[in-house]
């Protein structure tokens, strides 16, 4: 707290202060002129992290710029604990924190200089800032190889890529990540499993010792803002924290009412933090204490937990030992699986390895991912049984990931890379890690964005979303370009419109250009929607088939539109039956191929089978078609369906006439005896 102060406007007061007016106050002068000393000594990332979580609990921009600045120009602290203030500033422009707009091109500046003495995060941010070309400066590199870079358009990518590399050598998740994902993806670079496989170990390892510690995942919600798929609300964002707002709501007036599920439930956002309500570990342990003394055994579990780890309560290993051994009688697997912990380590009773293994396996074949996982682990290490078994135990390890759950993942991916326990396979290997990869705290990012999407920022958002899309995650990349293709969010922040386009060959993004369909988003929207789809999601397709059925983003391309509306012509629901409707479309009207009323009439009846959401359009084309292959009899069909069309608008019309006519005489009536 004293740094602080002393980094302040209060310094050069008592500094400009006249030695008569100060008194004989030596102690005071004393502490002045030791203090930098002092702070440099303790000035480390303890105390950066402390200043900047106590910034953020205060949620003021203009204290938070008047704080960090002037512990920058007290010029005691060292240049990594600098780079950290510095690059605070960046996050409160960049992610427009405080209820701050984003300011690109002041964020880019305070990267900037923390990247030119070689900070790994201020290097990833400005990496992504040149890939985009958002307000991005000449590069600060000395080296003469970078310099005799022409910086014209091809430079973004390349900067990028050389910013993403620095950072990753310095230790970075976030940029590891970009660098597996685009060694993974092939971005401006060869598609090589084995560099992606490198990078997302890396990362991969950082979770799981993390994970490892903490004993739960990092609680992100990956929530697609295009899952209402034709609804043209599905992107509004008052919507979701009407939906969110009175989820809480009613779990919260459930829980006043001493209902044990909804206590569980609302202790469970208050232990992550979802929903909007932030964490709080003591609130957690208020309502799992509430649900408990009702006789839920799943919260006697939960408390367990907390007194094991000393969450929101003081470490209390025998009232953990006694919570997941009430648990347990009652069969409740959470209570399983802490007992066997506690028989495990020794947590308020012997150690007992036997017992923790018969109870890790009861809970394990029982269907209980973290059971499961600690199964297989004594497996691998053969604990009990003599010799490890590594078949049996990659089983258990398949089946806890399979839930979800990281730390079996990450062992199955490390297996898979040396073949231990199964086949060796760099593919299977790196698409775990990735996974894995994703689940760091770093990821919380997923959850920001959202948070500020709920309170309509809808740009601050989408550059939330676009710094994680950058790191692979798919549920980012179809949501900040589900985003990009409503809201032309970035228009005024591409320094070059023209070395934008980078990102594919000069002669395509030309004719995108001039096809006056394409603003800048709509092409950023594109290529995002390009890599969410390469990662199999369904609604990016069907975009991608509409973007080159009409040249939005890109020129106008038929047979890359079929193509993408094949890939998902074998499934159902509403995307199915749009991508099968547009194949009926084009092969009814010929469009990128030869008439074929055979296939269209194939095409609307699967349309019909997927969804009846469209029955009417589909059902008409349908009818006409078999008229025009000669099945004449249907041609009464199609009369009747018409004529059921208009007495349903007739009645309609009808019902609307009435009920108007019936206002306009209650208001005359009223007019009348007034």
């Amino acid at each position: 707290s004293l740094c602080v102060y002393l980094s302040g406007s209060e310094k050069k007061q008592y500094h400009n202060m006249d030695l008569a007016s100060r008194g004989p106050t030596l102690v005071i002068t004393l502490v002045f002129t030791l203090a930098p000393l002092v702070c440099h000594a303790l000035s480390g990332t303890a105390f950066a992290d402390e200043v900047i979580e106590k910034i953020n609990e205060e949620d003021n921009y203009s204290e938070a710029q008047h704080t960090l600045t002037g512990l920058i120009e007290s010029g005691v602290y060292t240049q990594e604990i600098q780079s950290r203030f510095l690059n605070e500033l960046g996050d409160i422009e960049f992610f427009g924190k405080f209820g701050n707009r984003a300011n690109l091109e002041k964020a880019f500046d305070y990267y900037n200089q923390t990247a030119a003495h070689g900070d790994p995060y201020g290097l990833f941010k400005t990496g992504l800032m040149y890939e985009y070309r958002l307000n991005p400066r000449e590069p600060i590199y000395t080296d003469d190889r970078v310099r005799t870079l022409s910086y014209d358009r091809a430079e973004p990518a390349a900067f990028a890529s050389l910013n993403y590399y620095l950072s990753s050598l310095g230790d970075e998740p976030r940029a590891q990540a970009a660098m597996g994902y685009r060694h993974l993806a092939g971005i401006g670079i060869r598609k090589n499993c084995t560099a992606a496989n490198l990078y997302y170990s890396k990362v991969a390892r950082r979770v799981y010792e993390d994970q490892s510690q903490r004993n739960h995942d990092q609680f992100i919600e990956r929530v697609r803002l295009d899952i209402v798929q034709g609804n043209k609300n599905s992107l509004d964002p008052s919507l979701h924290f009407e939906i969110d707002e009175d989820i809480v709501n009613v779990i919260q007036s459930r829980s006043s009412q001493s209902n044990p599920l909804s206590l569980i439930q609302l202790a469970t956002l208050y232990f992550y933090g979802g929903k909007g309500l932030k964490k709080d570990y003591s609130k957690a342990y208020e309502h799992w204490k509430r649900a408990s003394d009702l006789g839920q055994a799943g919260a006697k579990a939960s408390l367990g937990y907390l007194y094991l780890k000393g969450f929101g309560v003081p470490k209390d290993y025998d009232a953990a030992f006694k919570y997941f051994q009430e648990a347990a009688e009652d069969k409740n697997l959470k209570g399983i699986n802490g007992l066997a912990y506690s028989y495990m380590y020794g947590v308020g009773i012997p150690k007992n390895e036997t017992a923790a293994y018969e109870w890790f396996k009861k809970g394990a074949d029982l269907g209980h991912a973290d059971s499961q996982y600690n199964f297989a682990s004594m497996l691998m290490l053969g604990t009990v049984e003599e010799g490890a078994d590594y078949n049996r135990a990659f089983k258990y390890f398949g089946y806890a990931a399979h839930q979800g759950h990281s730390l079996a993942m990450y062992n199955m991916g490390v297996m898979h890379n040396y073949g231990i326990g199964t086949y060796k396979s760099c593919e299977a290997s790196t698409k775990l890690f990735k996974e894995v990869a994703e689940r760091g705290s770093w990821a919380d990012v997923v959850n920001m964005a959202r948070r500020k999407y709920m309170k309509g920022h809808i740009k601050e958002a989408a550059l939330l979303y676009l710094e994680a899309a950058t790191q692979g995650f798919e549920v980012a990349q179809i949501n900040v370009a589900s985003i990009l293709d409503k809201h032309d969010v970035f228009e005024e922040d591409f320094v070059d419109h023209k070395a934008f386009f980078y990102m594919e060959e000069e002669e395509a993004a030309e004719e995108a250009r001039r096809s006056g369909n394409s603003t800048f988003s709509k092409k950023l929207a594109r290529i995002l929607f390009t890599r969410s789809a390469a990662q199999g999601d369904v609604s990016a397709r069907l975009k991608l088939g509409d973007y080159f059925y009409h040249g939005i983003g890109t020129e106008r391309n038929l047979q890359k539109s079929l193509a993408y509306y094949n890939s998902i012509d074998n499934l159902r629901g509403p995307q199915a039956a749009q991508a099968l409707f547009n194949l009926g479309i084009m092969h009814h009207f010929g469009q990128g191929l030869a008439k074929d009323y055979p296939l269209a009439k194939r095409y609307y009846d699967r349309a019909l089978a997927a969804d009846d959401s469209a029955y009417w359009p589909t059902t008409i084309l349908l009818n006409i078609v078999r008229y025009n292959l000669g099945e004449t009899s249907k041609l009464v069909e199609i009369k009747l369906e018409l004529i059921r069309v208009i007495r349903i608008a007739l009645s309609i019309a009808a019902g609307i006439s009435i009920y108007f006519g019936i206002m306009y005489l209650i208001r005359r009536y009223k007019l009348r005896n007034s």
